[in-house]
């Protein structure tokens, strides 16, 4: 999930996530939000986690969605 924040390096730009979900987040909930900090870093957080337990499961969790 939180690969669609990662830069771009194609030659073709395919939008601006980032700035689409500060657009979205305000029309829905009336708020401004920091993707940085609500979005992608609890997303690295937990997966890095998940990555460096053995036998944590991510795989399991990942199957459930």
């Amino acid at each position: 999930m939180v690969d669609v924040y990662r830069p771009n390096f194609d030659e073709e730009s395919s939008g601006d996530p980032m700035h689409n979900t500060k657009v979205l987040w305000k029309e829905l909930f009336r708020k401004s939000i920091d993707v940085r900090q609500v979005i992608i870093a609890p997303a690295l957080t937990a997966r890095k986690q998940h990555y460096q337990s053995p036998g944590s499961g991510l795989k399991s969790l990942l199957g459930l969605l």
